[in-house]
């Protein structure tokens, strides 16, 4: 049977829904923003650090630049089916993947803090929470203080140097 453009509009109308759906990714550690996509504390941008153990700049907010196209086209693709909301969960999944994969690797602390949380005409449809919760800076210079080399050398000369 054959619908008229009105119809179809209707039915797709239908199909889709109304209201807003709300997919949230979130790197929640008090250093995340600054090594994303700004500025250390002395001005130095954040392409410019180093990460000797691996990882980038931008690692989330580069592929939510750049896959825009491919996420819209996803959507398409799957709106007509009534699927947008399971589409929308795995593509949070693969933005957590890509902050997995290029996040940097001090102590595995941002790759694992992404949570992600979508909202369907504001009511929660689906929230997966980090790994690893959001740390203080004391817990966070702790972590760094108890790998340092340099730390655990100066501990061990000053017990020298007193005896």
């Amino acid at each position: 049977m054959t619908k008229t453009f009105s119809e179809g509009i209707s039915e797709l109308k239908r199909i889709v829904g109304d209201g807003e759906l709300t997919g949230t990714i979130t790197v929640n550690q008090v250093y995340a923003h600054w090594i994303d996509d700004g500025m250390s504390s002395r001005g130095k941008p954040s392409f410019a650090f180093n990460h000797p153990r691996g990882g980038q700049a931008m690692f989330l907010s580069g592929p939510v630049k750049y896959r825009r196209g491919e996420v819209i086209q996803r959507w398409a693709n799957s709106v007509l089916t009534g699927r947008l909301v399971p589409e929308t969960i795995d593509i949070l999944f693969t933005f957590r993947d890509d902050v997995f994969l290029h996040a940097p690797r001090e102590f595995d602390i941002l790759r694992n803090s992404t949570e992600l949380r979508l909202r369907d005409n504001d009511v929660p449809a689906f929230m997966l929470p980090p790994l690893i919760p959001r740390l203080s800076e004391a817990e966070i210079k702790a972590i760094r203080k108890a790998a340092s080399p340099a730390g655990n050398l100066r501990t061990s000369l000053r017990g020298l140097r007193n005896r």
